[in-house]
């Protein structure tokens, strides 16, 4: 990771001074689109990466060197402002961002950082939603998945992405913490050409952590324990050595037949 005093210093100041959370998971899909809910608006950034989260989102994109990256989600902007602050050290690349609540649920707080920090020259932003507009874009060589954190809709996210991605690109996702983005990963993981780069130190382990995974290792010694239990009993989330933040690398292109499935 690079230092976060490579980042933006307005962008590191007001992130260390801690994000104004909305209660999201309060919020339906259908207010999210009519607008009919409040939030508490304390912050120039909420809702957002953290400072070391954004140093690391900027590191990847400076090593991969984009000519075009896509961000699913944008609320206050702060990991477009990374992405597109990285890019132009690099001297190339298009920043696509979709973001079809920037208006309802943003009150376009995202657009008007990014105008503020002077960095609209490699945008291309989309007020609509990923299944419109993925379809037509570019190639792409990054992508930063951060939207509805649903299963479903995160899954159709990736589908997407992984149809426009290069191999050897990546596809970064955001708050691991929540058990249905957990599953994502292990979907794809366990079911596509995809691996996990920069592997971060797993939490220190609580008591129910050390259980599970004694749990896990006792159920995969079993014969066929795959055919009976899920990979979350027999692998514990835990034991994976994945932070909040997780970049996959895509190692080929998909090549399953049309009913191979590796449960997860």
């Amino acid at each position: 990771m690079q230092p976060s005093h490579e980042l933006p210093a307005f962008l590191v100041e007001h992130l260390s001074r801690g994000q104004a959370a909305a209660p999201t998971g309060a919020i339906s899909q259908q207010e999210l689109v009519s607008r009919t809910f409040e939030t508490d608006r304390g912050s120039q950034f909420f809702d957002a990466v953290s400072v070391p989260e954004a140093a690391e989102i900027a590191a990847e994109v400076r090593r991969l060197r984009p000519e075009h990256s896509l961000e699913i989600g944008c609320c206050s902007g702060a990991s477009a402002l990374c992405i597109l602050h990285a890019l132009e050290g690099n001297g190339r690349g298009t920043h696509h961002v979709i973001d079809p609540f920037q208006t309802s649920y943003a009150r376009g707080a995202g657009l008007a950082n990014i105008r503020a920090a002077g960095l609209t020259e490699r945008l291309d932003f989309h007020e609509a939603f990923p299944e419109a507009v993925v379809p037509g874009l570019p190639r792409l060589q990054f992508a930063f998945i951060d939207a509805s954190h649903l299963f479903d809709l995160s899954i159709l996210d990736f589908v997407l992405v992984d149809k426009r991605l290069d191999v050897g690109g990546v596809v970064a996702l955001h708050d691991l913490w929540m058990p249905s983005l957990q599953d994502v990963v292990r979907c794809i993981l366990a079911n596509r050409s995809y691996r996990a780069l920069h592997v971060q130190q797993a939490p220190p382990a609580t008591a129910r952590a050390r259980l599970r995974r004694w749990l896990g290792a006792g159920l995969s010694r079993l014969p066929r324990a795959a055919d009976f239990f899920r990979g979350e009993l027999l692998q514990p989330w835990e034991s994976l050595g994945l932070g909040n933040l997780v970049f996959l690398e895509k190692t080929g292109e998909d090549t399953r037949g049309w009913c191979d499935h590796v449960r997860f």
